[in-house]
């Protein structure tokens, strides 16, 4: 599943969740002063939500934040106007989810509810161009422990439903094989590393793993030049931890092929975790 499936997918759930919420609460129609005084404000506004509704507000509120700050993640240096819609649309959401003050607000709840439609079609619509070009080819990235345990491409073959694809190397991860081959204490381990970075070897002998190598016919080998700018990227990730700069750089290679399904191979429970948390596909063989 591509990261923008699973993005539109969970902000449908969220948004059939605020619907309803929406309607749950009560409105009130603000009286007019007549002593002269001009109240400039809707005409209607939320009475208080309970208790059980404010907690169904900071739920939706989290998942909307996940949402939104991986959509911002991967629009960074999108067009200005691009950028310009994101910001509008996010904010006109957002009145809805804070349950501020909405000069869209009426007494009505049908028109309640065809506004708040429209006001979410705009995040879909910001949803929608990172999903409207042209498929590209499916692109494989194994984290250290898997290209360890599994340094032949061919072996990603059972984790995706098409018979070529790109097998990304991450700077991080060519680090730390560099690391692991001099400073492991088990042996095998050392040994390991140092079959794997041979095999990198072979395939840069073989042409530019930049522009990327063909093997077995159909698979595409590459690596990847530039660390993640952890300046611009999810700010829950931690630069010092290596996990967090592999989520990083997966989001950057999602934000440069929108329609990619990019899948991270990854056996290790935190970083599956993580992934989950930024809409990344995780395998595992």
């Amino acid at each position: 599943m591509k990261a923008v499936v699973k993005i539109r997918a969970s902000l449908e759930r969220i948004s059939d969740e605020l619907s309803s919420l929406i309607k749950e609460v009560p409105i009130k129609r603000r009286s007019r002063s007549r002593s002269g005084i001009v109240i400039i404000a809707p005409d209607h506004y939320w009475d208080q939500l309970s208790p059980e509704q404010k907690n169904t507000q900071i739920h939706l509120k989290r998942k909307y934040d996940q949402i939104s700050e991986v959509l911002n993640t991967l629009l960074h240096n999108a067009p200005k106007d691009i950028a310009r819609e994101l910001l509008d649309a996010d904010k006109r959401y957002r009145t809805w989810l804070e349950f501020e003050s909405n000069w869209s607000l009426k007494g009505n709840s049908e028109q309640n509810e065809q506004k708040f439609k429209e006001d979410t079609d705009a995040v879909y619509k910001i949803v929608s161009i990172l999903s409207s070009g042209k498929d590209d080819d499916f692109i494989v990235i194994p984290d250290t422990n898997s290209i360890l345990s599994n340094p032949d491409p061919v072996n990603y073959r059972s984790l995706i439903d098409a018979g070529g694809f790109n097998f990304l190397l991450l700077p991080t991860i060519l680090k730390e094989l560099d690391e692991l081959k001099i400073l492991h204490r088990n042996p095998d381990v050392r040994e390991k590393a140092k079959k794997c970075i041979t095999r990198i070897k072979g395939w840069r002998s073989q042409g530019s793993l930049q522009e990327g190598v063909i093997v077995h016919s159909n698979i595409r080998i590459t690596a990847a030049h530039q660390e993640p700018d952890m300046n611009n990227t999810l700010s829950w990730l931690d630069r010092e931890s290596s996990d967090d700069r592999i989520i990083a750089s997966v989001l950057a290679v999602q934000a440069s092929h929108p329609n990619s399904k990019v899948l991270l191979v990854t056996g290790d429970i935190n970083l599956q975790n993580k992934a989950d948390a930024a809409f990344i596909e995780v395998g595992e063989l």
